[in-house]
């Protein structure tokens, strides 16, 4: 007998499972008291994670970029950087590069504008990045081909994806870089800076050797692509192509065709995001004919494509008729298709997104919130807490309506808001991690915390359950001179050592 057992929110007891019995599918009504076992025995107290702990939060090896604009009567400039941290040791950049005069005028204005640096994917040339889960290797993809201001600003041999180790040395090229951007934009309000959307980086098997991201290929990124799942093995540097999906067509401002493959720790599959429909002989006339947005579960060596639909059963739980088998949990945020979010669209779209967890078995709804920007779900590396990232006020913690940071427990109960930013608006972006290492929550922020970052996005940390936040970088932000030249320095990218998902 194969159950499915849905767990809506943390004030949900009584649930309904999906199971099949001689080949039909029934529901039944799981028992009070074993839901709430089930609650008891997940559950592990509210400490989003690994619990606080004496001093502030330690960092093992931190990658990031430093983007920097300045714009004024000479044109438009600005300067990239790679960066490595490694613990309390002063960062060693690894590559730099630099372009302009550009005519972008008002470029660097609209992303001082903004006060975050995810406007320089667009503009820059680094794009994804990935630390190995020891700690000890970094994986970044240099590439103009999708900057909207210059893709002349590199030599061809600058180009491609590469491999440093931690302490700088060792740099080594691994292979072309992808043709699939890894970001999305759309500028709706010429008045208002462009939207981006996406900064999905590399991810990594368990044992370090091997990293995916998607590619495509179409080599114009502005095109509707066939966008793939790749992955390349950092030993013989050999690639290889996991999915054949068919191309998608006309898709909506700001959204992406393929993203964030990552592996299933305990398991030889991956998981996908993807509006493609590809056919199957699950599905001979295609596994997502609606072309939403859809979760996908698929072998590494590219066999045993599946689909992840989601089916709203009478009283509006949602039970997918789908599972992720591995011997550790995962967790992910899932489009709701059918449902308006009461906040209106977001990213991706006019959808409802919500934070689920895979367990083997099970699929889990943790969170009910309705909105279109929940988003980042990552499950804790004590396997038994789910982070997210949120704008809603569940606990009535959230007044200014900020993005925040939240944990519950792996059965939805727990809930936490870990931060408490007051700036109105202020991102506590998705680019975030917990450090494999260290155990520490590392992400970007244009919030102001300490009335040490009025005007860009720098790096915090903080222990898994909220405390002990500290700011990491202190760059200059936004400077505006007498003849309004605008400078702008700000982290548009980072990753540290994690576990998958």
């Amino acid at each position: 007998m194969n159950c499915v057992v849905v767990l809506g929110t943390a004030l949900t007891v009584m649930t309904m499972a999906l199971r099949e019995h001689d080949g039909a599918k029934c529901l039944r009504w799981v028992d009070l008291g074993v839901a709430l076992s089930l609650l008891l025995l997940a559950a592990c107290g509210g400490d989003g994670g690994n619990g606080g702990s004496n001093g502030p939060p330690q960092v093992s090896t931190l990658a990031y970029v430093v983007s920097e604009c300045r714009e004024g009567k000479a044109g438009y400039f600005h300067r990239q950087s790679l960066r490595i941290r490694q613990g309390e040791q002063e960062p060693v950049t690894v590559a730099e590069f630099s372009a302009g005069p550009l005519p972008a005028y008002g470029v660097c204005r609209s992303i001082a504008r903004a006060r975050e640096g995810s406007g320089f994917d667009l503009l820059g040339v680094f794009q994804r990045l990935g630390v190995t889960p020891d700690g000890r290797l970094i994986v970044f993809e240099v590439t103009d081909e999708h900057s909207l201001v210059s893709q002349t600003q590199l030599a061809p041999e600058q180009e491609g994806i590469f491999v440093v180790r931690a302490d700088g040395t060792g740099l080594r090229r691994l292979g072309d870089a992808s043709h699939a951007p890894n970001f999305a934009w759309c500028w709706p309000d010429p008045h208002e800076p462009p939207r981006t959307y996406g900064g999905y980086n590399f991810t990594f098997s368990p044992d370090g050797r091997t990293f995916a991201f998607t590619d495509s290929a179409d080599e114009d990124p502005r095109s509707d692509a066939q966008v793939d799942v790749w992955t390349q093995d950092l030993i013989n540097d050999d690639r290889f192509h996991v999915t054949h999906l068919p191309r998608v067509e006309n898709l909506d401002c700001g959204l992406l065709a393929t993203f964030v493959p990552w592996f299933v720790p305990g398991s030889d599959r991956m998981r996908f995001t993807s509006y493609a429909n590809p056919t199957t002989s699950d599905c001979p006339l295609g596994c997502n004919p609606d072309g939403d947005q859809t979760s996908f579960s698929v072998r590494t060596n590219g066999e045993e494509l599946q689909a992840a639909p989601l089916v709203a059963l009478p009283g509006g739980e949602l039970i997918p008729d789908f599972r992720i088998t591995g011997r550790e949990p995962t967790a992910g945020t899932l489009a709701i298709p059918g449902r308006t979010p009461i906040n209106g669209p977001g990213s991706p779209g006019n959808v409802v997104l919500e934070a689920f967890l895979f367990d083997q078995d099970y699929v889990l709804q943790l969170t009910n919130f309705q909105r279109s920007d929940t988003g980042s779900s990552r499950v804790a590396i004590d396997r038994q807490h789910v982070f997210f990232n949120a704008f809603a006020d569940p606990l009535h913690e959230n007044p200014a309506g900020s993005q925040q940071f939240f944990s519950v427990d792996r059965i939805g109960g727990n809930l936490r808001q870990l931060t408490h930013f007051t700036n109105p608006g202020c991102l506590a972006t998705g680019r975030y991690e917990q450090d494999l290492l260290t155990g520490s929550v590392i992400f970007e922020s244009n919030c102001d915390p300490f009335g040490t970052n009025p005007a860009g996005a720098e790096l915090f940390a903080m222990h898994p359950d909220g405390t002990g936040l500290r700011q990491l970088t202190f760059l200059r932000g936004v400077t505006t001179e007498p003849d309004r030249t605008v400078t702008l320095e700000v982290v548009s990218n980072s990753v540290s050592p994690v576990r998958e998902r």
